[in-house]
């Protein structure tokens, strides 16, 4: 079966065939045309973002030259199939009217079927920066992959997998900066690092304005201005605070110039001074974010 016998538009454009890789066209050659009606989704794909204006634009090229790249699919039954690959050539068919589409079926398991999707989702050029990290994190997860292997499953390099994976560390408030394009990703990673978030949230305002070398620059000079107008944390105060907690900790005295803990065990010593732990590192927060 040729490639003339498999586009449902019936065109023999040369320039589409010519520009066709070897791989594809054995693949083409493989394939069977299927009704778009037997098919059905792949309830383990991923969330796919299918921009109007994109499959618009496939629509037309599939019009023009027909369908260059088969579909994936499994066979469920009689008269139905689940796509494996190939979501967004299905959009475009349907787009563009066409009755059938060429499909390779495979046989696949359910784990081979997930990490199919998953990798076919990770090859797509438009996916954001975070699905891209959770789609990874998901592989490694349920794949039990190290970073390398991932990274040769998916065709980048290991370094790609980490700074990705690093993505899902960062705070909330700039992960959805990030989602909605309200950051670039290098300024989120940056910004990524500042633990203050009143000081976090200031910048955020400005995050897509200037060049990221200027976003780099305004974050280190906002972050000295900070440090140099923040009290330092003498021993007078930290006996102040602990003063005012001694209500919430039974148990605990504050002298002048010294603290008194009464216990009658060990594990009652640990309870009280994880207890007072917990308190400093409240009025660590607090002093952070002011």
């Amino acid at each position: 079966m040729n490639i003339e016998q498999l586009n449902p538009t019936e065109t023999t454009d040369s320039m589409a065939i010519e520009s066709t890789a070897p791989a594809a066209i054995q693949a083409m050659e493989n394939a069977q045309l299927i009704p778009i009606s037997y098919l059905e989704a792949n309830p383990l794909q991923p969330r796919l973002r299918l921009l109007e204006s994109d499959i618009e634009d496939l629509s037309t090229s599939v019009r023009d030259i027909g369908i260059l790249e088969p579909l994936i699919v499994v066979r469920k039954g009689r008269k139905r199939y689940m796509i494996i690959a190939g979501h967004r050539r299905l959009a475009a068919a349907q787009m563009a009217e066409l009755a059938s589409i060429p499909c390779i079926v495979r046989d696949l398991n359910k784990d081979e079927i997930l990490m199919y999707s998953l990798i076919e989702n990770l090859q797509r050029t438009d996916l954001a920066a975070m699905e891209e990290a959770r789609t990874l994190r998901q592989l490694i997860d349920q794949f039990d992959w190290t970073y390398r292997e991932a990274a040769a499953k998916i065709g980048k390099s290991a370094a790609f997998v980490n700074d990705r994976l690093a993505l899902l560390e960062l705070p909330e408030d700039v992960k959805q900066a990030l989602n909605e394009g309200r950051l670039s990703l290098k300024k989120a990673i940056e910004l990524g690092k500042i633990p203050n978030t009143r000081l976090r949230a200031r910048l955020l305002k400005k995050g897509n304005e200037g060049t990221f070398d200027e976003f780099k620059q305004l974050i280190e000079e906002e972050v000295s201005r900070v440090r140099k107008g923040r009290k330092p944390y003498e021993k007078q105060d930290l006996l102040a605070d602990l003063r005012s907690y001694t209500e919430q900790v039974e148990g605990v005295r504050v002298f002048k110039d010294r603290l008194s803990i009464k216990f009658t065990s060990t594990q009652e010593l640990i309870a009280i001074i994880s207890q007072l732990i917990d308190l400093l590192k409240e009025r660590e927060s607090s002093e952070s974010e002011n």
